[in-house]
């Protein structure tokens, strides 16, 4: 089973480096950035609605772009576990 959780982010941050977790640069459309590899304004996207939608842009991204069996989101400085056991 294939499974990934956003990470949704809007500036530089750490992200662990388990292979579940996608960093995913929400808002992107119309900006440079070079710290994030994906982003939600490729593909069919939102991410010209990002002020009225936040990290729903990133998620509708997922849904409409990426082939998994479970898609989960999670914000950038909050993850769902403090012990990252290697990491």
């Amino acid at each position: 089973m294939d499974m990934k959780i956003l990470v949704t982010m809007h500036k530089p941050h750490w992200t662990p480096r388990a292979n579940i977790y996608y960093p995913i640069y929400c808002g992107r459309q119309g900006k440079q950035v070079d710290w994030c590899d994906v982003g939600d304004d490729t593909g069919e996207n939102i991410s010209a609605k990002n002020p009225y939608y936040s990290e729903l842009t990133g998620i509708y991204w997922a849904w409409k772009n990426l082939s998994c069996d479970i898609i989960g989101l999670c914000h950038y400085r909050r993850y769902f576990a403090q012990n990252w056991g290697g990491y």
